[in-house]
């Protein structure tokens, strides 16, 4: 495993962040900030047919934004289901760094009591050019259960981006 140590260029003003590590340095140049807004999910497909296994747990969403020297990740606070969905409408805050090429979105299941991890029940990828193309977003996107890649409900969010 490869230790990362973070720290401050000293140029005064600068949206760069030096990266130490076995292999060497590399700059890290923060772009902008994206802010998604989680508002909903439904356990539902098109057909209104459920798809999530159970109705009893609690859920989160990990946002990911891939590419780039590395990945950034946050995730939103854990919410019981109401009937077939969960409703959020909590705001989260990433850096996205040059290269980045792919925004998840990650549906998971709080983890049970003996359990050492929480669970996915369905993602979805989005490429950042779209993206970046199109905010202001506010959207259903369609989430997909990993493996056999079947159904898995739907996410709304809302996306906004500000140049850093």
């Amino acid at each position: 495993s490869v230790s990362v140590l973070r720290k401050p260029l000293a140029r005064r003003g600068s949206k760069e962040r030096l990266l130490t590590n076995h292999a060497g340095t590399m700059a890290e140049k923060i772009k902008g900030y994206m802010t998604v807004k989680v508002e909903e999910a439904s356990g539902k497909n098109k057909r209104d047919e459920y798809k999530w296994d159970g109705y009893d747990f609690e859920g989160f969403v990990k946002v990911e934004i891939r590419g780039g020297p590395r990945n950034v990740k946050v995730q939103s606070k854990a919410i019981k289901v109401e009937g077939s969905s969960i409703y959020w409408n909590e705001d989260l805050v990433l850096e996205v760094l040059e290269g980045a090429t792919e925004l998840r979105l990650i549906l998971c299941r709080k983890k049970l009591p003996g359990s050492s991890q929480s669970s996915v029940i369905a993602a979805c990828g989005i490429y950042m050019n779209d993206i970046m193309e199109a905010v202001p977003i506010d959207k259903y996107f369609e989430l997909f259960k990993p493996g056999q890649g079947g159904d898995g409900g739907f996410i709304r969010v809302g996306m906004t981006y500000a140049a850093g």
